[in-house]
């Protein structure tokens, strides 16, 4: 039998054709549904995984936010909490503006000690932003009230340091004997001064 090329070769039946074509419209449409959903589900996967991915930004973002909120409300508490050390520390330090006042707070201490309390001179000293408040100052009276004066000065509610204190004790000229007062004379800084 000799071979005939296959285009050659007669038509099936109308009626097959027509069946071959539908299969093969089924299949076409098949394979293009299947491949749009493969790509569908592909395209799915990838946005849920970058949904996935902006989510887990978003919940460290809120996580971080919340931590803040609790940091600023820690924060606010102790700031409540210390409203009264603030005031103690702020009255701590004097500026300037205030030496008068401390300076008034020294003579007060010299008038509840029962002595007389003269301040001799008030100096700046330090360099700029660190300055100190030097102060010389002779105090009168008997000795225990003296010494009182020059401990109640030390303990005053600032930083303040005794650079020296002198006592002299008073004598009657004409009888050569103690008078009984004692005079102090004391140079202190005030440490705790701003500018």
């Amino acid at each position: 039998m000799q071979k005939v090329p296959i285009f050659l070769l007669p038509y099936h039946s109308h009626k097959n054709n027509m069946k071959n074509k539908k299969i093969m419209y089924k299949v076409i449409i098949t394979t293009l549904i299947t491949g749009v959903c493969v790509f569908g589900a592909l395209y799915l996967y990838i946005h849920i995984e970058k949904t996935k991915e902006t989510i887990k930004v978003a919940r460290e973002e809120i996580t971080i936010a919340r931590k803040q909120e609790e940091d600023i409300q820690t924060l606010r508490r102790t700031l409540r909490t210390t409203v009264e050390d603030q005031a103690r520390l702020e009255d701590y330090f004097i500026t300037k503006g205030e030496s008068v006042r401390f300076i008034e707070a020294v003579e007060t201490v010299g008038k509840e000690s029962g002595v007389e309390l003269e301040i001799k001179s008030v100096t700046e000293t330090g360099e700029v932003g660190v300055k100190k408040l030097r102060i010389e100052a002779l105090i009168s009276g008997k000795y225990n009230l003296v010494k009182n004066a020059v401990l109640r000065i030390e303990h005053m509610p600032y930083e303040i340091f005794i650079d020296s204190v002198f006592f002299n004790a008073s004598i009657d000229q004409t009888t050569g004997t103690s008078t009984g007062i004692f005079d102090a004379n004391i140079t202190f800084t005030l440490l705790s001064y701003n500018e």
